[in-house]
């Protein structure tokens, strides 16, 4: 009976790698560079390099090639037609299934993997994160974390000393994003107080887990958590949030404001409502932050767009230079815009099933059911889609840059920083406001020096291993960039 047992065990390893081998085989496109014997492309995904890697395979291939994950075959295509073409499908791929497990194992808004799961999550949502449904908790909560970063600056200033401007950013949105969806305005994490900052580390440490279990390297099961201090450590992380998720689904059921983010979460189920919070919780910090970040560096190492952007600033008067509604900062929205380009935080990008053969620009099929990667970081490098696109170049998205005769990006999809359609990101506008009038009060009242280059790691989001070091300087409004 064993042997009986093993045989069929091993007709069954062999009949699974001969259809890998066949689904490899059907799709006509070149394999990547760095394949390895039985793990093919893993190394790649998991390396701290891993966007560049896709974007050097990339370049080499012509714009689109395939991976092999062990298992998983992935299509990953660069030029905008074909990205287009690879978000036809509304069906995210099976590495979602994954994402789910951490999110206590139900879909979330992020997660869900097809329309049908997804839409009653978007439909309670969506409202709530409307720049013009937040717009009065921007103004309330906002403006006095504005005050406190604003006095933390002018301190590290006078005091000549450089700071890890990620991690303050990552503190401010943590702040805001607790406070302005979740109600819980005691979270402080820029005033380091102890209870927040603490909430702050295990959000760091559990968006770090996040991205081994996507890849497959550490699985929450009783059986790694007898051998992995990680799982154990993941295991109560997951434990504590979902305490204070139920807290706030039992909270948000006395709320009564129609457009609040708790009131569209009472609404749910108990499970899609956990599953949700926490989603909404990380995304709603973690990119925001790392995209301030980065752009006070791009800033930093550019100063003559530093010089330009505080001349404009310079020319508005205050109530129209920090509006929340204020849209008429042209220069500061190209740098805005031109550094989600250069450093997009989501730069691994969105991953969809094709529902049908995809016919792309090459003339190559994508069969039915192959899984397509549409990596964001790889797609704004690629000068298929912009010219001297490793520069940063603000003025391409000014009146006589480059960008105004070219076809529109929201076309050709060569600028995707929030994803695209209708599953792009839920709080797009936000960040965008939050992000605005963050550097609205920074680059108007402070210049800054590049202290080290960042050390760049692409996990899940972009970010910077070791922070973003400046030295802040304090500038007189009026006086150009000093």
């Amino acid at each position: 009976v064993m042997l009986l047992g093993l045989v069929v065990a091993l007709g069954c390893a062999v009949a699974y790698v001969l259809d890998i081998k066949r689904r490899w085989d059907a799709i006509d496109l070149p394999c990547a560079p760095g394949f390895k014997p039985i793990v093919g492309h893993l190394g790649t995904f998991l390396s701290k390099r891993r966007d560049l890697g896709i974007h050097e395979a990339l370049k080499a291939t012509g714009g689109a090639c395939k991976f092999l994950l062990a298992t998983d075959i992935i299509v990953c295509v660069a030029k905008g037609p074909d990205v287009r073409l690879g978000y036809e499908s509304e069906n995210k791929t099976s590495l979602y299934d994954k994402f789910n497990s951490i999110n206590f194992y139900v879909p979330s808004v992020f997660s869900a993997r097809n329309r049908e799961v997804w839409n009653p999550h978007n439909k309670a949502l969506r409202q709530s994160f409307k720049p013009s449904t937040l717009r009065a908790k921007l103004e309330s909560v906002m403006r006095p974390k504005l005050a406190v970063l604003d006095a933390m600056f002018t301190a590290k200033a006078e005091a000549g000393e450089p700071m890890d401007v990620d991690t303050v950013m990552t503190s401010l949105t943590l702040d805001f994003i607790m406070a302005a969806a979740f109600d819980m305005a005691w979270v402080n994490c820029l005033g380091e107080e102890p209870k927040s900052m603490e909430l702050l580390r295990d959000f760091q440490s559990y968006t770090a887990y996040t991205t081994d279990v996507m890849f497959g390297v550490h699985f929450d099961t009783p059986v790694m958590r007898l051998f992995s201090e990680k799982s154990r450590d993941f295991k109560r992380l997951q434990t504590k949030f979902r305490a204070l998720c139920c807290e706030l689904y039992a909270r948000a059921k006395s709320v009564e404001d129609p457009t609040s983010v708790l009131t569209a979460i009472a609404s749910m189920s108990e499970s899609d409502a956990i599953s949700d919070i926490i989603s909404l919780m990380i995304a709603g910090h973690d990119t925001t932050s790392h995209s301030l970040a980065f752009t006070l560096y791009l800033l930093a190492s550019h100063p003559e767009w530093t010089l330009q952007v505080q001349r404009e600033l310079d020319g508005l008067s205050p109530e129209r230079r920090e509006s929340p509604q204020a849209q008429d900062i042209p220069v500061l929205a190209a740098v805005i815009k031109e550094s989600l380009r250069l450093m997009p935080v989501a730069s691994g990008g969105t991953g969809r099933t094709a529902m049908h053969d995809v016919t792309l620009s090459n003339g190559k099929v994508v069969p039915a059911g192959t899984d397509m990667l549409m990596p964001t970081g790889p797609i704004h490098w690629s000068e298929h889609n912009f010219e001297h696109a490793g520069e940063f170049l603000p003025s391409r998205w000014l009146p006589g840059g480059s960008e105004e005769s070219a076809p529109p990006v929201t076309e050709s999809l060569r600028y995707i920083p929030f994803g695209h359609g209708s599953r792009g990101c839920l709080g797009r506008g936000l960040a965008e406001v939050e992000m605005r009038m963050t550097l609205v009060k920074l680059m108007h009242g402070f210049t800054f020096e590049v202290v080290e280059e960042p050390e760049l790691v692409y996990d899940l989001t972009l970010n910077a291993e070791k922070g973003v070091w400046l030295r802040p300087t304090i500038r007189v409004p009026g006086s150009g960039g000093d």
